[in-house]
């Protein structure tokens, strides 16, 4: 009988950072050298490098030959999971398709980091300053939960803070102060 064939070498290259794209490679085998046509690909994340809570990434699946995996580019979802490829592999003619082989996963994917916030101006109080700041053009590819102001000196910080501005306590009256 007609053997299926292999997709054997699956890879990816690429860094794990939410915003750049990973591409993949493979190695297409038939043992009856029946040529290869119609391999599929899909992108998945989990939640550990050893597959937990594997699914597929929605849209992240194609056809392809030659031993190529198009890019897929990391999005905010996959901050703090794990990426991993697998590949179908199909021949014109003979049994087909083979089963879906796995490459292995990446590090943990990493978030980017945002821009810095602009300050503004500290308006001095009793024992407090108020520091305004204009929020950072990129976010790094997440939603920003808060913002800290800290003085210097004494290390005071604001607590809370989603929006500008930010109040600092704890603060001594008559002391200059950065934030």
């Amino acid at each position: 009988p007609n053997a299926a064939p292999t997709a054997t070498s699956v890879t990816i290259t690429g860094t794990a950072t939410v915003g750049q794209t990973l591409t993949g490679s493979y190695t297409y085998d038939d043992a009856e050298s029946d040529a290869e046509s119609g391999s599929t690909y899909k992108w998945y994340r989990q939640n550990d490098a050893s597959g937990t809570g594997r699914a597929a990434i929605s849209g992240a699946t194609g056809t392809t030959t030659a031993g190529t995996i198009p890019g897929y580019t990391l999005t905010a979802a996959d901050a703090g999971k794990y990426i991993v490829v697998g590949v179908v592999p199909k021949a014109a003619t003979g049994s087909t398709p083979g089963s879906e082989a796995f490459s292995s996963a990446t590090s943990q994917v990493q978030a980017t980091v945002p821009d810095a916030p602009t300050i503004g101006a500290a308006t001095a109080g009793n024992a407090q300053a108020t520091v305004t700041f204009t929020a950072p053009a990129s976010n790094g590819g997440s939603s920003i939960i808060g913002y800290t102001a800290t003085s210097s000196p004494g290390g005071f910080s604001s607590s809370g803070c989603t929006a500008s501005p930010c109040t600092v306590i704890g603060l001594t009256n008559g002391t200059a102060y950065s934030f």
